[in-house]
């Protein structure tokens, strides 16, 4: 034991089922309309090893694509094109210990194991550095219930394109519901060799003994349903393809796109929350006070801590729309010679995707709910307390959340969040050689901007020999 590699041997067989299906239909009414249609679908089962034998994982995926168009040409110089597609995808997975005692005999709090959504509790996820486990508890195979629905898009475009004199004109636009909806349950408690080394200074230590002794150094507990409603991401644009000359050819276009981070949350009544820049937590809306109701999500004395304040926007949201994402585009095509052409071109390109929907349900569960914990730097010289049986120290009566949201470890986000961009150009020369044969030389060029950014915040401000120092 001990040895990473040499750990054991996991028989558990992995099954897997795959089956797809596909529609395909098109109909030309006239020389001037037509319409198309296609539709895919799967459907793929599967189990396996959840990181060692007699811990199972089963995930089931399946969704599907559909689109439908028209296309349409007018007076033989413009012709429309209207579309519309749907894309939906769910995963769900459920981890569990084979033919495993009930979770309450194995001394774990109600509070931790047990009490989830749907009344539904099960043996916490235990690892152990180079034992036992996978360090990575969000990496699904840890002991856990998900239903995720994470893809749900409604997308509707149209383009017009025109043709007048030395002139094409390209115009269009594109609206896109994008939104998702997912259960997450799960708990995981973690040991490491630090509560068990030589007075908490990091030499020796065995994160076994610490099992033994009760020690855990972190854990996790999510019981949570993210909904998200009012994501959107729209676009415009218009070009111009204009030749002035017989020579030369000049692309002249503006593009025009918004995204509307989701919202977290389905109804008023629900309460959700995030921490934004300068040490200012955000809540989306004002949760009731903790003696009123005596279940959180709730509020601590009734009023809200320093640093703690009401999101300024309608409706629960927490992300401020950026609407200054323009985008230019400019390409050049000159004929030099009768067998040489130069091109150069620029464009400004927004990531108006990615990483929206899970922007938006990052901060989910935290203060002042319970529905997403996390504790590490358990058990040594300057941090928490926490137990094999209750890590989260929630006790085993009706768990209320903290005085303030700022002890909690969690995702946190800039309010004022902007989409990553990047900036292109590029210039080349094709020169004929022969009558078979061309040579093509280009430079490509690019700058990206405004990257999205994940860091450890809070941490130690100076280096500890202990290897724990405090925070800021």
């Amino acid at each position: 034991m001990g040895n990473p590699h040499f750990n054991g041997l996991d028989l558990t067989k992995t099954i897997t089922r795959q089956d797809e299906a596909s529609l395909r239909f098109d109909h030309t009414f006239s020389e001037k309309s037509s319409v198309w249609f296609r539709y895919t679908g799967f459907s793929q089962p599967s189990s396996g090893s959840g990181g060692f034998e007699g811990l199972l994982h089963n995930i089931y995926s399946h969704g599907y694509n559909a689109g439908v168009g028209y296309t349409h040409s007018f007076w033989g110089n413009a012709i429309l094109d209207v579309e519309f597609g749907r894309d939906s995808a769910n995963i769900n997975q459920f981890t569990h210990y084979v033919n495993a005692p009930p979770a309450e005999q194995f001394g774990f709090s109600p509070n931790f194991y047990a009490n989830f959504i749907g009344g539904v509790a099960f043996i916490p996820n235990i690892v152990l550095q180079a034992y036992l486990g996978n360090l990575n508890t969000s990496a699904h195979n840890a002991t856990q219930v998900d239903k995720t629905h994470v893809t749900d898009i409604w997308e509707w475009k149209g383009n017009f394109i025109k043709t007048y004199l030395r002139h094409t004109f390209r115009m269009g636009a594109d609206f896109t519901f994008n939104n998702s909806d997912a259960l997450y349950l799960n708990a995981s408690e973690t040991y490491y060799p630090a509560p068990t080394s030589y007075l908490g200074q990091g030499r020796g230590g065995n994160s076994l003994a610490s099992f033994l002794l009760g020690l855990p150094t972190s854990y996790s507990r999510r019981d949570t349903r993210e909904t998200q409603h009012g994501g959107w991401v729209d676009g415009f644009y218009f070009t111009d393809q204009w030749k002035p000359t017989t020579k030369l050819t000049v692309n002249l276009g503006i593009r025009y796109d918004v995204t509307l981070v989701p919202v977290y949350g389905n109804n008023p009544n629900v309460d959700y929350y995030v921490d934004g820049n300068h040490g200012t937590y955000i809540l989306a809306r004002q949760a009731p006070s903790c003696a009123q109701t005596n279940a959180a999500p709730c509020i601590p004395g009734g009023t809200l801590p320093a640093h703690v304040v009401l999101t300024p926007l309608s409706g629960g949201a927490i992300y401020h729309t950026d609407s200054a994402n323009w985008q230019p585009r400019i390409g050049l095509a000159y004929q030099l010679r009768p067998n040489t052409v130069l091109r150069a071109s620029y464009g400004r390109f927004f990531d108006n995707w990615g990483a929206i929907t899970q922007t938006a349900q990052n901060y989910e569960g935290t203060w002042p709910s319970l529905g997403q914990l996390g504790g590490s730097n358990l058990n040594v010289p300057g941090g928490k307390s926490g137990s094999y049986a209750d890590p989260a120290n929630l006790g085993s009566g009706q768990p209320l959340p903290p005085p303030t949201p700022f002890g909690n470890q969690t995702w946190y986000a800039d309010p004022f969040l902007k989409r990553p961009l990047s900036d292109q150009w590029n210039f080349g020369v094709q020169q004929g050689l022969g009558r078979n044969t061309v040579l093509t030389v280009n430079y490509v060029g690019s700058h990206d901007s405004r990257l999205d950014l994940g860091i450890w915040s809070n941490t130690a401000l100076t280096p500890s020999a202990s290897g724990y120092s405090p925070l800021r």
